[in-house]
């Protein structure tokens, strides 16, 4: 065994010394060699006869370097690796077919590979930590969906003392923005609100100090990897220097491990900071202490040797006991009792909603990759018709078939290799550029998305350029060595016509699918508002993040009203992700069906702010100043609680069920019953949370009566900056976390449609070019078959449109009208999966379809156009004469 393994190792060494092996193996033979003609001269020999003896006796050099190069080195291996450079010199030496295939695999194998560092950021790279796969999330479903949600506090604790036997550790976390003042101006960071035992759960330890313990004293703070970076160009003397808060000192006493980012979703936290002192940061909100506030995420680590399946089981006990205790929080909207769900954290990181646009994506591309495969086949194919001859020869020079196959495979292999390379490089350059963009969003809280090109894409790569080049190659090198030249011509071209009529399907499937994202995006512009827009400037201010009061808060307010007469402010603009609030509703009068949906979008503005965005009044009035109590509703809502009904003076009020999605920081606690408020105005319908609705109830309360430290002022007739600097006067020392004009607002709110709209449209046009590129191949290969019937039919008198009609009757008409037919079917079947994940996706649209057929078709004509003009220059008397 041992001399078998030392055998196996030095042929192993031996294939990354070739140069010096060689140089030893022609020394030794040489050195033989002149010993036996040295021999063969002693024994009476003459030097020429004595060295052609030895020759002979020899065998051959060659063949002798050939055996022993069996013994000393892996011949298989040495045998693909000649193939593989014979092939880089045979694509060398036919550089335009080279540049194309290259170039066309390069564009499908790069543009999956963008697609697969996604996926990998987002779903298949490990969790850092000891033992990751005993990290569990434990989810509460939610109130109205019944999808796995966010869990309350009280929740928590009872989770947490019932679980101790299923848990190692169980910890909860929450987001908050709070205001930092640092190089001069106040920054808004995202903390991590965290029980101590966080790090602990998380199994990772702080790269610099120490984490929390469960008897902290003071407010301290541990500071991101990432921010400790940036913000405080990584000194380790940060340890113990103070770092206000929303007005409040904390002490840092640690920097966490980059290794954390990988443990946070999607969003980028600064630092964390410990649960006890939540109130300090929030402004004594008491979210804590309600069991109806449903704002923390649960992870756990599971006990050796307990598995998902048994701590699922045990929650589920848990789950009927805390519906059993608190039945009106533990009840959904449908009248179930809620549930509680665990996974595994890593198949936890990626949001449900997010996976429909995703695979949307990866569809998109492997669409694409699939014409490249089509396309370069198509053109080895081609190639293996001119090759036959030469394989021909091979054969009856000794060469076996698999020998042939072998070759033209690894051949089509260095192919996909080197393309693959250079789509690799692209697509590296491409996802840089898409992670710096990224923090540009308008998002409420920062990103964190780490697309950095890492093993995984590069063994995933690796085995898509191998896995198509030997894919793209194997057909033809099956029909270039086909032993009988006649046999197989005839299915050749049924492939071949297969293959383009399969492009040309998916290229108009591509392209109906990038009209219908970007009919969407006229369509979306082109749909009312219902509000103006024009010269609207929004400086975005967050009160809390600056450490102020609701009394503070409210004496600000007013002051900005005063000194910026023309500014108007709402919780938040329309078209925005903090917008979407919805809070739970009792109107008076108006009783429930069971399962309907309670819960209605709202949003907070100031008496003032729907005239000065110029939203038509239905009927009623503006809020007015120092009004208490008032709220307005658009026709949506008003004809949903009051059909056939005037809604002016109707009463409704917030339910405390639903106090978590109404409340603003200042309502310590939810009362048992909100006070009733009356409508004094019903507004026009608008497009006033998101492009996908289509009459949404949305309910104005006014910020006289729910005070929000998050406001975004509306300026009229100025710009950004000039919006930002008046202010900014009121108090330098207030955040001011995001300035704009209402017309960039608009464009955020189709950013996955224009991202979705750009994707597709790039893939689509490629996916022409190729099936162009197919097509056009597939009838200049018809012409170069059948050039001798074309000469004849010449010679006999045939017209040019006769001639014409023989080249693209069969074969490019067919395949045009086949891959529109095809593609529009499957493009219709897709529609109903983009209309539910992008808004306002359009269906198979008719116009569309018929321009991109007749897109389709110009682009026939033009590929038909060039091989009938070769096929009409075809001299008779020369290709009768090559037949003769």
């Amino acid at each position: 065994m041992t001399s078998l393994m030392r055998a196996f190792a030095v042929r192993l060494l031996n294939l990354f010394r070739r140069r010096p092996l060689e140089r030893e193996l022609d020394a030794e033979l040489q050195a033989y060699l002149e010993m036996e003609v040295d021999e063969n001269v002693r024994r009476g020999m003459a030097p020429r006869e004595a060295r052609r003896t030895a020759l002979a006796r020899l065998g051959g050099l060659e063949a002798v370097k050939e055996q022993c190069r069996d013994v000393h080195r892996f011949r298989a291996v040495d045998d693909l690796w000649r193939d593989f450079l014979f092939g880089l010199r045979r694509l060398r030496a036919r550089p335009m077919l080279a540049a194309v295939a290259t170039a066309v695999l390069a564009i499908g194998i790069g543009a999956n590979a963008v697609i697969f560092a996604l996926v990998d950021a987002l779903l298949l790279r490990p969790l850092p930590g000891p033992d990751p796969h005993r990290l569990v999330v434990v989810s509460t479903s939610d109130f109205s969906s019944g999808r796995p949600g966010a869990s309350s506090y009280p929740d928590f604790l009872d989770i947490r003392e019932s679980t101790r036997d299923v848990f190692e550790q169980l910890t909860a976390s929450s987001l908050v923005p709070v205001g930092a003042p640092i190089g001069g101006e106040t920054r808004v960071l995202s903390a991590g609100i965290v029980e101590p035992n966080y790090f602990a759960t998380m199994g990772l330890r702080p790269v610099l100090g120490r984490g929390f313990v469960a008897t902290e004293t003071r407010p301290v703070a541990v500071l991101g990897n990432a921010a400790w970076r940036s913000e405080f160009g990584g000194d380790p003397s940060v340890l113990g220097r103070a770092i206000v808060l929303n007005g409040v000192p904390f002490t840092i006493v640690g920097v966490a491990p980059a290794e954390l980012a990988a443990l946070q979703n999607l969003f980028r936290i600064d630092l964390w900071l410990p649960a006890a002192f939540e109130p300090s940061v929030r402004l004594g909100d008491a979210r804590q202490e309600q069991r109806g506030v449903r704002g923390y995420s649960m992870v756990g680590r599971l006990r050796d040797g307990v598995s998902t399946d048994e701590a699922g089981a045990r929650l589920a006990v848990i789950g009927r006991r805390l519906h059993q205790a608190y039945p009106e929080e533990w009840t959904s909207l449908s009248g179930q009792p809620r549930s509680l769900t665990v996974r595994e954290a890593h198949d936890a990181r990626l949001p449900f909603s997010a996976f429909g646009p995703l695979a949307v994506l990866t569809g998109l591309v492997g669409t694409l990759l699939l014409i490249v495969c089509a396309n370069i086949s198509g053109l080895l194919l081609a190639d293996a018709s001119v090759r036959r001859r030469e394989m021909s020869i091979r054969q009856a020079l000794g060469a076996s078939r698999p020998r042939l196959i072998r070759q033209v495979a690894v051949e089509s292999l260095g192919l996909g290799l080197v393309a693959g390379g250079l789509g690799v490089a692209a697509a590296s350059v491409a996802v840089r550029y898409v992670t710096l963009l990224v923090p540009d969003l308008p998002l409420p809280l920062p990103l964190h998305l780490d697309l950095e090109p890492g093993w995984r894409l590069l063994v995933a790569s690796l085995a898509v350029s191998s896995g198509v080049g030997l894919l793209v190659g194997f057909l033809p090198a099956l029909y270039a060595t086909h032993a009988k030249p006649g046999l197989g011509s005839s299915s050749q071209t049924r492939f071949r016509n297969a293959l383009t009529a399969m492009q040309a399907t998916a290229a108009v499937f591509l392209l109906i699918i990038a009209g219908a994202f970007a009919r969407s995006i006229v369509t979306a512009y082109a749909v009312p508002l219902g509000y103006d827009t024009a010269d609207l400037a929004l400086v975005t201010v967050d009160l809390e993040a600056a450490g102020y009061s609701e009394d503070r808060g409210r004496a600000y307010l007013r002051r900005v009203f005063e000194e910026v007469p023309a500014a108007e402010a709402s919780e938040a603009p329309f078209l925005s992700l903090q917008a979407r609030s919805r809070i739970g509703l009792e109107v008076d009068g108006y009783r429930y069906r069971p399962g309907e949906d309670r819960e209605v979008h709202a949003n907070r503005v100031s008496p003032g702010f729907v005239r000065l965005l110029g939203v038509p009044l239905v009927r009623g009035r503006d809020l007015e100043p120092g009004e208490r109590n008032a709220v307005l509703v658009n026709r949506a809502f008003a004809e949903r609680f009051w059909p056939g009904r005037n809604a002016v003076g109707g009463r409704l009020r917030r339910l405390s069920l639903d106090s978590l999605l109404g409340r603003g920081p200042s309502d310590p606690a939810p009362p048992a019953a909100f006070p009733w408020s009356t409508v004094v105005g019903v507004v026009e319908d608008g497009q006033f949370v998101s492009f996908r609705e289509e009459g949404v109830p949305v309910v104005f309360a006014s910020l006289e009566d729910v005070y929000s430290p998050q406001v975004t002022f509306h300026i009229r007739g100025v710009s950004a900056e000039a919006a930002r600097e008046g202010i900014g006067r009121i108090d330098p020392g207030v955040p001011v976390v995001n300035v704009g004009m209402m017309a960039e607002m608009v464009d955020a709110a189709l950013l996955p449609a224009w991202a979705a709209t750009v994707v597709s449209g790039f893939v689509g046009v490629g996916g022409l070019l190729l099936a162009c590129i197919g097509l056009f191949g597939t009838l200049s290969y018809v012409v170069a078959q059948r050039a001798p019937e074309i000469g004849l039919r010449v010679a006999l008198g045939a017209r040019p449109l006769q001639i014409v009609r023989l080249v693209a009757g069969g074969a490019g008409v067919k395949l045009v009208t086949v891959g529109v037919i095809a593609g529009a079917a499957l493009g219709s079947g897709v529609s109903p999966l983009l209309q539910a994940q992008f808004s306002r996706a359009a269906g198979l649209d008719p116009l569309a379809f018929v321009a991109v057929g007749l897109c389709l078709a110009l682009v026939a004509a033009v590929a038909v156009g060039l091989p009938a003009a070769r096929a009409l220059g075809i001299d008779p008397a020369e290709v009768l004469r090559a037949e003769e």
